[in-house]
């Protein structure tokens, strides 16, 4: 039996990822292999069908509603459909990921159509997601109609299905407590992979289901903390989510509301995370006193055993490195050496999870922060090999934040090409953070400082470095 066209891309598309090539160069190949144009070409890269692509676009753009018939338009302009606008494109670019923009989803029929500054708009990649509703182009104000801001009052989906599960069921607040655990989980790892973007309405949304099944069913005793322990897991998802996007004043509002609520629901653990993510976020504002306040103040609070704790106590090694207490940071590696020796193997996943390896987390940043560039070259290649596998392991933020690391040491050790092509693949790494961009900032003014930015490769990095800083506050600006 002939094999079917999807079959066929399939096939294709795995051997392609197969070889090692990116998300980019697979769509590029496709696009040659299969004669289709950059758009089809980016979903048939990707594996997704129309309604797949229509909801990534709405997890990365939850201020847009799009239909999937609008999807085939957009891929069949100019040869029929409808024109996408440059804001649109711009809004498929961040669907896709993978370090896609919006000049990889144009051809020449395309760019014939375009006007002179639309084109220098696409070269400088100045494009904001938000639709223009008026403006001297009126395809383009007819396309952003189209593709309309969603309703501010309206539900969004996933309150919709809670309320929809909760509801009629014998026992509707236990139903409703299940279904908010497997939100936890599953906007936990998400969060790990792709960022706040595509999980943030999602975890605000399911926090304020939380606080209304208090004010319906009014529980007391074990239901009452299982609620309250479910409210301060989203806050603590709320909270890193926020430290992502840099937004460092509601990151501490909700590490505060998870501290509080893990508390009074008797889950120290949780307690522990959120003074976590409040030291981390003191790591990368360069407070580091206060970061090893925050970071022994959890350890006491996070029970011994715990990934929370153990994560807690590689927090102090750094944040000990960061104040050039070499000393203090080797007696904090041993102790967290200690502490992940104690855990069990089945650690969490997603952000409230650790990754395994000879040395603990935050080890080579550490050896970095005193100068032993070496040291932390090698523990960090061991790391890479150990804890990320090649697949979905390198499509997370702490992947990059790890090549990063790897960047600033060869850096250190002056190779500094080879540190400029690290700290690319770092910022080509799915769902760019706010730590990754300070990281990413040290190794630019790293490679500034040698009088090196003529060579390519530095040019190429401080280009990518500009563009995620840039993508980063426009993101943050937009809510």
């Amino acid at each position: 039996m002939a094999k079917s066209a999807k079959a066929v891309r399939e096939e294709i598309r795995q051997e392609l990822f197969r070889r090692g090539m990116s998300a980019k160069e697979v769509a590029v190949e496709m696009a040659a292999r299969l004669h289709v144009r950059p758009r089809v070409a980016w979903r048939y890269a990707m594996g997704w069908p129309q309604w797949k692509l229509v909801q990534e676009f709405r997890y990365a753009n939850p201020h847009l509603a799009v239909r999937e018939s609008r999807v085939s338009e957009w891929e069949s302009w100019p040869f029929g459909g409808t024109r996408p606008s440059l804001e649109v494109l711009a809004a498929l670019a961040s669907a896709f990921g993978h370090g896609c923009v919006v000049a990889d989803l144009l051809d020449e029929a395309d760019l014939q159509r375009m006007s002179a500054a639309e084109r220098r708009l696409v070269a400088t990649r100045r494009i904001d997601t938000k639709p223009a509703l008026s403006g001297p182009d009126p395809g383009a104000a007819q396309e952003a109609a189209r593709v309309s801001p969603a309703p501010a009052d309206s539900p969004s989906s996933l309150t919709y299905a809670l309320g929809m599960v909760e509801s009629g069921q014998p026992d509707g607040l236990g139903t409703a407590i299940d279904a908010l655990e497997e939100v936890i989980a599953f906007t936990s790892d998400r969060l790990a992979t792709a960022g706040p973007a595509p999980v943030l309405a999602d975890l605000l949304a399911a926090r304020q289901f939380a606080r209304s099944l208090f004010d319906k069913y009014q529980p007391v005793g074990t239901r009452a903390a299982d609620i309250q322990a479910a409210a301060a897991w989203l806050s603590s998802l709320l909270a890193v989510a926020s430290s992502y996007r840099g937004d460092h004043t509601s990151a501490l509002v909700w590490a505060l509301d998870a501290q509080n609520r893990g508390q009074a629901a008797g889950h120290p653990v949780i307690s522990g995370w959120a003074l976590l993510t409040r030291a981390t976020v003191s790591h990368y504002q360069g407070r580091g006193v206060r970061s090893l306040d925050l970071a022994r103040q959890g350890a006491a609070v996070a029970p011994a055993g715990t990934v929370a704790f153990a994560k807690l106590t590689c927090q102090q090694m750094r944040s000990l490195a960061s104040l050039g207490d070499t000393q203090g940071m080797q007696t904090a590696r041993r102790q967290a050496q200690a502490a992940i020796s104690a855990l069990d193997d089945d650690a969490n996943a997603g952000v409230h999870s650790i990754a395994r390896a000879a040395e603990p987390p935050y080890t080579a940043a550490s050896l970095l922060l005193v100068g032993d560039y070496a040291q932390a070259s090698a523990v960090t290649e061991d790391l890479i090999t150990t804890a990320y596998p090649a697949g979905r392991a390198r499509e997370t933020s702490s992947y990059a934040r790890t090549l990063l690391v790897l960047a600033l040491a060869q850096a250190g050790l002056g190779k500094l090409d080879e540190a400029a092509a690290t700290g690319a693949a770092a910022l080509n790494v799915p769902g760019t953070v706010w730590p990754t961009v300070v990281l990413a900032g040290k190794l630019d003014r790293a490679l500034a400082g040698v009088g090196t930015s003529d060579t390519a490769e530095v040019s190429e990095f401080a280009g990518l470095y500009r563009d995620a800083a840039r993508d980063l506050a426009a993101a943050r600006s937009r809510t």
